[in-house]
Parts: C-alpha cells; sequence; structure tokens
C-alpha cells in the first residue's frame, strides 16, 4: 500500500519530466482519499531549458491537467500541480494510475510515462468483540470495536 509516489517520463536531451504524488487525507466517513500531485521539468540537459508544451497529465482516468501552452522547461520547473480525489470501493480498497504526454523541444508529443499504485485501505466494517449467550426474552449486550469511529453513526447486528 503506498502514501507517495512518482514516474520519470521519457525525454528530449536529458529534459524529461516527474510527475509525483502524495496522499493529503482520507476520509472515512466518504470513502475517499485525496491526493496532492505535481508535474516538474528534470534532468540535465546541453541547453538550460527548452522550449516545452503541450501537456496532459490524467489520473484515475480522468484529465487533471491540459494545456497547449508552449513553456520554457528547466530542470525544477513545475509545470501543474493540484488534487485529485479518488474513491474507494466498498472493502476500502483502491488503486489508480496516472500518465502523462509531452511535447519537449518539438511540437508533437514526444515524451510520456505512466504509473499505478495502491493506496492504504481505508478501514470500513466494524467487529462485534463480545455478544454473550442471550434469548428473546433477554436483553442482549454487544460490544464492538469500530475502525470508522465516530465516522458511523449508526450499526446494525442481527
Amino acid at each position: 500500500m503506498a502514501s507517495s509516489g512518482s514516474f520519470s517520463t521519457s525525454g528530449y536531451d536529458g529534459r524529461y519530466l516527474v510527475f509525483s504524488w502524495s496522499i493529503s487525507s482520507q476520509s472515512i466517513a466518504n470513502n475517499t482519499t485525496t491526493i496532492q500531485w505535481s508535474l516538474k521539468g528534470a534532468g540535465t540537459a546541453n541547453a538550460s531549458w527548452y522550449m516545452a508544451g503541450p501537456f496532459t497529465v490524467v489520473i484515475a482516468g480522468s484529465t487533471v491537467y491540459s494545456s497547449s501552452t508552449r513553456i520554457q522547461l528547466y530542470n525544477g520547473t513545475t509545470v501543474a500541480s493540484g488534487t485529485k480525489i479518488i474513491s474507494h470501493n466498498s472493502a476500502g480498497a483502491a488503486s489508480f494510475s496516472a500518465s502523462v504526454s509531452a511535447a519537449i523541444y518539438t511540437f508533437a508529443v514526444n515524451c510520456s510515462g505512466s504509473g499505478s499504485w495502491s493506496l492504504t485501505s481505508i478501514p470500513r466494517q466494524a467487529t462485534i468483540t463480545s455478544a454473550p449467550n442471550f434469548n428473546d426474552e433477554a436483553n442482549p449486550s454487544i460490544t464492538y470495536s469500530n475502525p470508522a469511529g465516530s465516522a458511523v453513526t449508526t450499526l446494525q447486528a442481527c
């Protein structure tokens, strides 16, 4: 289970891009993870900068950044950054992939990269820790552990 990750794209003459992300927060109530991500220029090259663009960043199947504007891409230039909310399944598990495509020096896309990760799971179900034997005329007492904490206000036991 990952709480952060990164990948590098292919490049032109030693200049490439690095996509990185980390968990910003997790919501037990909403069963989601919010990640913070960034795309930066990297690498050494014969020139200190190259004109670059367009850029496209796709996270979990959604385009989160797309720009056809050309920029001067240095080592360390932040091209884009943002946040993305990723939904978990009913078991609290989630995975996502990200991809980047860009043009460095040329006008046509010539650099790309991708990665995929499994996120830290979110606890979903309560567990009964004690249920002493009782009949239908007794006043039952059940104790449980609830990993969702106060995010869950109602539990049903059968």
